[in-house]
């Protein structure tokens, strides 16, 4: 078999898939004269006649930017030793580049989810993710490592009192001003 009888099935097939593609982005069809230019403008040039490149096809008709879901950090305040992740999620069927900055600073590309080392203060993560298409989708997030350390100096761990009067000692230390220190 040659000609258009092999050709069918592929043009059949590739038009199915531009139209499933266009309904996932957009929740409506393609006009088949819309189609019909997409493969002409994608197609490679073989001989005098163009091959349906589908994947071409698609990329033109991609208009999405990627779904980004920032798990980690979150919106809070965090504890001055803990280990903090960024923690992510990307999807796109011509996902290209993820990439972050903190405080608006030098973006780094990301490959997969990382551990943030970062000193006490206030943060902004930015999150960024592009497809092979230029569409490019962002999420960000605001959170404080809080440099407060309280360390308990007395009384010492299982002390047992005898006259009632127990006196606590404690030392605090914050890069922010501290105007009072509850013990419960």
């Amino acid at each position: 078999l040659s000609g258009t009888s092999m050709a069918t099935p592929h043009v059949a097939a590739a038009f199915s898939l531009a139209q499933q593609f266009e309904y996932e982005e957009s929740g409506t069809y393609l006009p088949t004269t819309y189609v019909k230019e997409i493969f002409q403008n994608s197609g490679i040039l073989i001989s005098n006649w163009k091959r349906i490149d589908t994947d071409n096809a698609l990329m033109l008709l991609d208009n999405r930017a990627p779904n980004i879901f920032l798990a980690s950090p979150q919106s809070i305040n965090y504890s001055k030793n803990i280990t903090l992740s960024l923690n992510y999620s990307v999807s796109d069927i011509f996902l290209d580049t993820s990439f972050y900055n903190l405080n608006n600073n030098v973006n780094i590309t990301l490959t997969d989810n990382i551990t943030l080392s970062l000193d006490s203060g206030k943060y902004l993560l930015n999150l960024y993710s592009n497809d092979s298409n230029g569409n490019i989708n962002s999420s960000s997030v605001y959170f404080e490592i809080n440099g407060l350390s309280v360390t308990l100096n007395s009384p010492a761990d299982n002390t047992n009192d005898i006259d009632g009067f127990v006196e606590f000692n404690c030392s605090i230390s914050s890069f922010v001003e501290v105007a009072n220190l509850s013990l419960y």
